[in-house]
């Protein structure tokens, strides 16, 4: 079974065009490079550090998650530093576990909001602990 007619070729699904800040998406644009930023989204001089390092290896687009309502109210510094620093490109916030982040990060701010769905009202995951086995918890 073919799941291609010629897998060295491809063809575009016919779409309309989206603005994420200054970068089209869909419709006649080219394939955008988009990214996500790997810091604690409160560390402001870092985010601001990474996120100029994916713009100058070519990113178009750069996510940055905000899991509480602090990181959304911290996405004003981020994005103020980077323009100040004369980094213009488009800031999506990209909301997980509370809805409340999403309205601390308005699009006066940044260019776009995700906000995952499937996430929304759960706890953020709790770092996985080495287990023991019965004979390691014995020697304690």
């Amino acid at each position: 079974m073919n799941y291609c007619a010629d897998p060295f070729s491809y063809q575009r699904r016919v779409s309309r065009e989206v603005r994420v800040g200054n970068v089209g998406i869909g419709g006649d644009n080219p394939i955008r490079v988009q990214s996500m930023i790997t810091c604690d989204t409160m560390d402001t001089e870092a985010s601001i550090a990474q996120t100029m390092e994916l713009a100058e290896a070519g990113c178009e687009i750069v996510r940055i998650t905000a899991p509480t309502v602090k990181d959304a109210a911290n996405l004003q510094h981020i994005v103020r530093g980077l323009r100040e620093r004369g980094c213009d490109v488009p800031i999506v916030a990209d909301i997980h576990f509370k809805p409340q982040a999403a309205m601390e990060a308005p699009v006066s701010i940044v260019s776009q909001v995700i906000i995952d769905c499937t996430r929304i009202g759960l706890s953020p995951p709790m770092p996985t602990l080495p287990t023991r086995t019965s004979r390691e918890t014995r020697r304690w």
